[in-house]
């Protein structure tokens, strides 16, 4: 004669067969998940921070500017016949342009017209004590708050205000500029 299995005895089973289950599918989904195509993140323009640059030097159809930051952030500006020290917001602005930039959008199939990287444009030469970075700094991006940037042969549309920091008038930089 058959036994007859109790009301506990199947939940039990049901239970044990329910964890057995849940095992099996953690372990497919996370074998199954190493063979995923992954998405590829914003391309690294350059490798620096804020408290990495030392001289930064800009070429523009306006005229030729610079700012050299020392170690504990303080800047001297040389914009034309002008120097003096650098005004604190003002060159804490760039810098947060720069070190924003460090990421963008690789549009490297864009015609470099359509960039804005022909012709006359800004070049920002950034030295830091690991080196020296050369950027071309070209129009304003249709989509979002993004500036076309050239480094090497890659063109990236690049987050923040690099292209606004760099086309302002050196003189907002000084410390003495007027208001």
């Amino acid at each position: 004669m058959p036994e007859t299995v109790s009301g506990q005895q199947r939940r039990v089973a049901v239970v044990g067969f329910g964890a057995v289950a849940v095992i099996a599918g953690l372990l497919w989904w996370q074998r199954s998940g190493d063979e995923r195509p992954t998405r590829d993140g914003p391309t690294v323009v350059w490798d620096l921070h804020r408290r990495d640059v030392r001289l930064i030097d800009v070429a523009s159809p306006a005229g030729a500017w610079e700012v050299a930051v020392d170690a504990g952030g303080a800047a001297q500006v040389r914009c034309g016949s002008a120097a003096g020290t650098g005004d604190a917001e003002a060159v804490n602005d760039l810098l947060d342009a720069i070190e924003e930039a460090r990421r963008g959008e690789d549009v490297s199939g864009i015609d470099p017209d359509d960039a804005g990287l022909v012709g006359d444009v800004v070049v920002l030469e950034i030295s830091t004590a690991r080196g020296r970075v050369s950027v071309r700094v070209g129009g304003d991006a249709p989509v979002g708050a993004r500036t076309y940037v050239q480094v090497d042969d890659r063109v990236v549309a690049v987050r923040g205000g690099l292209g606004a920091s760099v086309r302002q008038p050196c003189t907002t930089l000084l410390a003495d500029s007027p208001p």
